[in-house]
């Protein structure tokens, strides 16, 4: 699944990563998971993957619907279990399913139909067992197995946020094979069905990522568990449409495109993402502060635009549209290739007639507030607004307040403390706020008094409980459950709790004064650390670059070497 995937995907604009991990597909699974849940017995459980890809849209949503429907798998009841050593060149073939194409595979013996998805790392797999219906018609499309198939992995449980969904994910370990090739034993993941919560999407499946490299924090991902190297989707010939591995690294060549690792700007795995050179929506060349990055994407139908990029190309086509300028439509990207000439790659438009399907569709990445993400990403503040972050503790600029936030969100039942550590000559109360905020955003949020949801000492006095602190207290803050925001002083009893309102997955937050910082201590999960401060010019701007890019063209990909291939025409 695109981890949206649509699967999971991310952006990044004005100086934050914006990683949404869930493909259209994905999100439809969580939907019709939860569904199984609701209105039958049966116990529903859909594989996910790591946050790592954009949201899909509505409109990519119907289409990966609407021929899903159409497919079912053979029975898998006494499929043989393979054996031997991986080749070193696998070919499997393709088969569209409706906004994407899918690939069989084998995990623990049992059949599956996944999309083939560049755009997220994992293989994520669907459970569904009781004999209701909803679930049956699930099994015949996408194939099952149960939270119990495989063996431990002896790794944790993670909670797993994507753009339409969040789900609790056990990984597990089982023997893996594409087609009549066996892989070997690698781990996946696979979703409880007590931890399932879906936002939207119905339609639904497994998933097969193809992102090779990650960070030391992510689970492990299909092909670092392999051999393999090198991706080549060859989507040349409908009807022919094939998936080739190889541990070979891709052959030189001067039309070579390099890639980009995003994980310096907070990624979470090394997307394939390309530099674009020049973009241009209806024939216009668009001009645009910093740099703009574009993921290859399989698992994404069309094209998927950060919110300003994409209000600039609706603009754009509004506006040529209403002139009676043709290709109103259009989208049109220039890649710098590692000879110094260029490549060009063009969405297409209107209806495919061998897929009888359009591929199109632009829409906007929506926003991701539920994403955890690395702490390089996070932050948007100005250099002048952040505190200055040594280690484990933020410190304020000399004469300022700044602002601060933690790496990773607090789910119900977490928390995270904080040490005060005092920061020049001046005795009495911190200047401090401890709190709950937004990801990415240093703004609290308000009860419905209009107080900040914020323990708050000293000059800061708009918090919803009020007190002074000192150096040397520690401070608790955390969500009950029931999602109430608590606070504890150096080990205290807890505040009453105050409802979280609308406010999901919020993060770590705090404001300092110019006489105490704030030392990190715990997160949930381990120490955690403060988000870095990125220069907002410096930030790439991510798109997600789907199938109406690369349908008619072989996509050949280097994940060790970082080089892409198209067969496109030199300009």
């Amino acid at each position: 699944m695109a981890i949206l995937n649509r699967s999971h995907r991310l952006a990044m604009h004005s100086g934050q990563f914006r990683r949404v991990i869930v493909s259209s597909l994905i999100a439809a699974a969580l939907a019709l998971l939860v569904r199984c849940q609701v209105e039958t017995t049966c116990h529903c459980i859909s594989s996910e993957s790591l946050p790592t890809s954009l949201a899909r849209t509505s409109e990519v949503r119907r289409l990966a619907r609407r021929s899903a429907v159409f497919l079912t798998l053979p029975s898998v009841t006494g499929l043989p279990r393979l054996a031997g050593a991986a080749d070193p060149l696998l070919e499997e073939p393709l088969l569209y399913c409706g906004g994407g194409f899918c690939i069989t595979f084998r995990v623990d013996g049992r059949l599956f139909r996944g999309v083939l998805d560049t755009g997220s790392p994992f293989i994520l797999v669907s459970t569904c067992s009781g004999g209701a219906e909803a679930c049956q018609s699930y099994c015949r499309i996408w194939g099952c197995t149960t939270p119990f198939d495989g063996k431990p992995s002896g790794l944790g449980d993670t909670d797993e946020i994507f753009a339409a969904g969040s789900a609790r994910v056990a990984w597990r370990q089982a023997a893996f094979s594409l087609g009549q090739r066996d892989i070997g034993e690698v781990i996946y993941g696979a979703m409880l069905p007590e931890g399932v919560q879906s936002y939207g999407g119905n339609g639904g499946g497994a998933f097969l990522g193809l992102v090779r490299d990650k960070t030391p924090r992510i689970r492990p991902t299909l092909l670092g568990q392999t051999a393999y190297r090198t991706i080549v989707v060859d989507l040349q010939k409908p009807g022919k449409e094939q998936l080739s591995l190889s541990v070979q690294p891709l052959p030189a060549a001067k039309d070579a495109v390099p890639l980009v690792d995003l994980r310096p700007w907070g990624a979470p795995v090394s997307y394939y993402a390309v530099e674009v050179s020049e973009l241009k929506f209806g024939g216009e060349s668009i001009s645009w502060p910093g740099r703009l990055v574009a993921v290859l994407d399989t698992g994404t139908t069309g094209l998927g635009l950060p919110k300003e990029l994409f209000e600039l190309y609706d603009d754009t086509r509004r506006s040529r549209a209403m002139r009676g300028l043709p290709n109103s439509k259009a989208v049109e990207l220039t890649l710098a290739m590692e000879s110094g000439t260029h490549t060009v790659l063009q969405l297409q438009q209107g209806r495919i007639s061998p897929y009888n399907a359009a591929f199109d569709i632009v829409t906007s990445i929506p926003e991701a507030q539920d994403m955890s993400v690395d702490a390089a990403a996070l932050w948007t503040v100005t250099a002048e607004e952040a505190l200055d972050i040594r280690g484990a503790i933020a410190l304020p600029q000399p004469g300022r307040v700044g602002w601060s936030q933690a790496d990773r969100y607090i789910g119900p039942g977490e928390s995270y403390t904080v040490r005060l550590v005092p920061a020049g000559l001046a005795s009495g109360p911190c200047d401090v706020a401890i709190a709950l905020s937004q990801r990415g955003s240093p703004r609290w949020e308000q009860d419905s008094e209009g107080a900040a949801m914020a323990y708050t000492s000293g000059s800061i006095v708009n918090g919803v409980h009020v007190g002074s602190l000192f150096p040397g207290d520690t401070v608790e803050c955390g969500l009950t459950e029931e999602s109430g925001v608590y606070w504890r002083i150096n080990g205290g009893p807890p505040t009453s709790a105050i409802p979280l309102g609308s406010l999901s997955s919020p993060f770590p937050t705090v404001e300092a004064g110019p006489h105490c910082g704030v030392e990190l201590q715990r997160t949930p999960g381990g120490r955690g650390q403060w988000a870095s401060l990125k220069s907002r010019s410096e930030s790439p701007t991510v798109m997600f670059l789907g199938l109406g890019f690369i349908l008619g063209q072989s996509l050949s990909i280097d994940a060790v070497a970082r080089r892409a291939m198209f067969n496109r025409q030199v300009v």
